[in-house]
């Protein structure tokens, strides 16, 4: 999800940081060792697979897929077409979202049950369109469920397969992190990319594109402080773009021709990738201050953008990236940065500075509210009216269509039962009754938002805000306020350590549905505010589900956990409610409204759930399991790793046989297996010897080339570090051109990416030794 409309203001401001993907026409996979048609040549590329099963599994360009088999199909589609346009030249690494830490599933929680009681109270016609689109239930698509397995099984099938019969894919190295393993899957990528970079001899010439939806992973990538990086994504409809289905003038998504398209049908969809390099470059000219490292200021670009929004926060209320939010806090940054200098630093954030920051953007926040206000009202009115006509519209011409068709049907009587006629007259009235019905929602939504108790930037909406948000009295409950304030800074250190170290802590999450004002954060936090955090672990695979699956789901768990959910004897009743509170919160769309359904206790759902995960079967047990293996995939004809797999195959029998007793037992113990378990039997990856750092190690299920295979399949680790190990943000390179040698290259129609020179003779792996603190290119 990330910053709503952070890519649209991107794109927008810097113009060039955006080019469209090309597709070489051939098929044939072989065919990808010659060079790219788009005049770069990545190293690593990165999928976020969850990005293409949900576009697999209900697409808006083609009819939806009849079978789970289909689903597959397209999905192993979609890989080679992305693969066709990246091509990278080392690694690929698919990941899946995992178990997601307690802070991210409350806003699964909400999504899902939001939709599903959307669902109960949809027209007839939106009813008659899902239930014909959507045969099976999307909430599938999260880790622990028999789909997700199948998932997995059918992509490491799909890279065995493209390895065995492509020399281009057995010449690359392919890491699989599937669903099985806890986090989130861009996190998963990023993670790997950090990493590695604190690897000895790092090679800061690699050229990284990772693909995925999320407006977020920008600011991941930037984040990495990488030299190259870009995203590859879907390419947003501009007006006087032409549709890919059908080649008219209008939106792919408002296509009404998507149904001619097949399930299986070619892929056609236009891609295009954001150059976050380039976009270094922009924001060293939009936020470097003179004499301060842009790196640090870069930090501080990317936290404050957590303050507009982010997956695991509300957004500050004052602050609305379409009303110019970012470039307010970075007017106030730059005047800020001097004075008081940097807000974060290597993944933390300094609660002093942040103090002096919020209070900086709490002056501003009165007319900044006031100004929506007005804006607001002359929108919403407008909306309205434009919503009222189009609904009077849809009603007459029901209306006529219905009886201009019955005549006809009248003659034909003979052919067609005069039932088919009567069922054409309830149908039309079903169609009208549901408009009507949607007229006044309509009416009662405006009436909503003319009725707004809080008035925000009014005299006293501070007291009003808290008292209808929080149900805190401002004046009289400073204690509690300061008590949110502490709760949602705490959650910016969380978020903004996320980015920068990974998940510190697997239960923490910010407890309440709304964010205090920027104002009372400047007045109210203790500058000497400290936060510690407890790591804990993720949970079970259906600790999740039966977390954020509303009942209508239950068919997602085992039947074990079913009735916990639907059973009003249950003790877990309370987390599953029928019906619940829905705030628009003076938004007129629906995805943007809270949900306000209850929090999971944790400790009550272990101790009813943790009882029951004991008695599965073997099967479940396995789906269920903590911690998963993540899989890499060698190709035989890989020079860097053959004499490597040679001795591990020659000592690995014996070896292995004891090492399965061990691992087993740290596995039913559901503990995580420690790195010394390995060392009689795994090969250290490195940049010295090998393209990346790591352990390879032996699994369950592992492959070591028989029956004419030609690739092995193992297990993988990435790079570990010693406690209390701190990922330093650093960039390591010569700067790229300029944004405005870039700007002028685009209006002349020019290749812009061409314009980027490889330079990678004397850079190649294992050419380029770094020491950790060396930022300079060594000669």
């Amino acid at each position: 999800m990330g910053v709503p409309s952070f890519f649209a203001w991107l794109t927008k401001k810097y113009v060039s940081i955006t080019n469209d993907c090309k597709k070489n026409s051939s098929i044939e996979n072989d065919d990808l060792l010659s060079p790219n048609p788009n005049g770069v040549e990545y190293d690593n590329f990165y999928i976020d697979l969850n990005g293409l099963i949900h576009p697999c599994y209900h697409p808006t360009d083609r009819q939806t897929p009849e079978t789970n088999v289909d689903v597959f199909v397209l999905l192993t589609r979609y890989i080679d077409y992305m693969v066709d346009i990246v091509r990278p030249r080392k690694l690929l690494y698919i990941a899946i979202d995992g178990v997601a830490p307690r802070a991210k599933m409350n806003q699964q929680r909400s999504r899902r049950f939001k939709t599903a009681q959307n669902m109960v109270n949809q027209s007839f016609e939106e009813k008659k369109s899902v239930f014909k689109e959507k045969p099976i239930d999307s909430n599938c698509i999260t880790p622990g469920t028999e789909f997700m397995e199948a998932v997995s099984k059918v992509i490491k099938a799909y890279i065995k397969e493209r390895m065995n019969s492509s020399k281009y894919w057995n010449s690359i190295i392919v890491i699989f992190s599937d669903s099985s393993v806890p986090g989130e899957g861009e996190h998963k990528i990023i993670d790997f990319i950090r990493r590695q970079k604190d690897c000895k001899n790092y090679n800061p010439y690699i050229r990284h594109c990772m693909y995925g939806l999320d407006a977020d992973l920008i600011m991941l990538a930037l984040a990495t402080h990488e030299r190259y990086f870009s995203i590859i994504r879907d390419k947003p409809y501009n007006k006087g773009d032409k549709c890919y289905i059908c080649g008219e003038y209008h939106s792919s998504d408002s296509c009404k021709n998507y149904n001619r398209v097949a399930p299986l049908d070619p892929i056609t969809k236009p891609f295009i990738f954001v150059d976050c390099h380039v976009l270094r470059q922009y924001l060293n000219n939009t936020i470097k201050v003179e004499k301060y490292d842009f790196e640090r200021c870069l930090d501080d670009f990317i936290f404050f953008c957590f303050l507009v929004g982010n997956d695991f926060l509300p957004h500050i209320p004052s602050l609305d990236i379409q009303e110019g939010a970012i470039d307010i806090l970075i007017k106030i940054y730059l005047k800020f940065l001097p004075e008081n200098g940097y807000i974060t630093e290597n993944g933390t954030i300094n609660f002093k500075i942040v103090k002096r920051f919020l209070h900086l953007v709490g002056k501003e926040e009165k007319q900044l509210l006031v100004n929506r206000r007005l804006r607001k009202e002359k929108e919403d009115q407008l909306y309205f009216d434009k919503k009222m006509r189009e609904l009077d519209y849809q009603i007459q011409s029901a209306f006529e269509n219905r009886t201009e068709a019955l005549p006809q049907r009248k003659t034909e009587i003979k052919v067609k039962s005069i039932k088919e006629v009567e069922l054409a007259k309830e149908e039309s009235q079903l169609i009208r009754e549901s408009l009507e019905k949607k007229k006044q929602e309509v009416v009662r939504q405006m009436e909503e938002l003319k009725h707004d108790e809080i008035q925000l930037g009014e005299q006293g909406y501070e007291e009003r805000y808290y008292q209808q948000k929080f149900h805190v009295d401002y004046k009289k409950e400073k204690n509690n306020i300061i008590e949110i304030v502490d709760s949602y800074v705490e959650g910016l250190n969380w978020v903004f350590s996320y980015y920068y170290e990974g998940c510190q802590s697997w239960d923490w999450y910010y407890p309440y549905y709304y964010a205090p004002f920027a104002k009372d954060i400047g007045k109210l936090l203790d500058p000497e505010f400290e936060v510690q955090y407890t790591q804990g672990k993720p949970f079970r695979p259906f600790e999740q589900l039966m977390s954020v699956l509303p009942p209508q789901s239950k068919h997602c768990l085992p039947k074990e956990f079913q009735q916990l959910m639907n059973s009003t004897s249950s003790p877990l009743s309370s987390f599953y409610p029928e019906d619940f509170k829905i705030d628009m919160n003076g938004e007129r769309s629906f995805y943007k409204a809270i949900a306000l359904i209850g929090f999971i206790n944790q400790k009550k759902l272990l101790n009813v759930v943790e009882p029951i995960e004991k008695e599965l079967g073997k099967k479940d047990q396995q789906r269920n399991s903590r911690y998963g293996n993540t899989f890499i995939f060698i190709g035989k004809s890989n020079w860097y790793y053959r004499k490597d797999i040679h001795h591990f195959k020659k000592i690995g029998k014996e070896a292995w046989k004891q090492l399965k007793k061990e691992i087993k037992t740290y596995i039913s113990n559901d503990q995580v297996v420690p790195i010394k378990t390995y060392k009689p039997l795994h090969i250290e990856s490195n940049y010295t010897k090998h393209q990346f750092g790591g352990l390879i190690i032996p699994i369950r299920g592992m492959d070591l080339g028989k029956d004419k295979s030609k690739c092995y399949m193992l297990g993988y680790i990435p790079p570990q570090y010693k406690n209390g190990h701190i990922f330093k943000t650093r960039y390591i390179g010569e700067p790229l051109e300029s944004p405005q040698e870039l700007d002028s290259m685009k209006a002349k129609s020019q290749p812009l990416r061409k314009s980027i020179k490889r330079q990678r003779d004397i850079r190649e792996y294992r050419l380029v030794p770094l020491t950790p603190d060396n930022s300079e290119k060594k000669k």
